[in-house]
């Protein structure tokens, strides 16, 4: 979960896939208001965009729930 993370977000992005081989990223923006979903992008994670501020609880939820939605097998 990410909220208003665009200073931060590109490097934890990159030290993520420097440390740990051949993963996918997903990044759950919940309810940024700055780039934070957008920047995530760029550095090539999965963005799950949630409009409206849930915090972490149910910004892992929606993680949790996208994860099964598309076969993922170890979150």
């Amino acid at each position: 979960p990410a909220y208003n993370e665009a200073a931060t977000i590109v490097d934890v992005i990159h030290e993520l896939r420097a440390t740990l081989d051949d993963i996918e990223i997903l990044v759950v923006s919940d309810g940024s208001k700055d780039a934070t979903a957008s920047l995530a992008r760029e550095a090539g994670a999965i963005v799950v965009e949630v409009i409206e501020n849930r915090g972490t609880g149910g910004a892992l939820q929606e993680g949790f729930r996208w994860g099964a939605a598309h076969g993922v097998q170890r979150m």
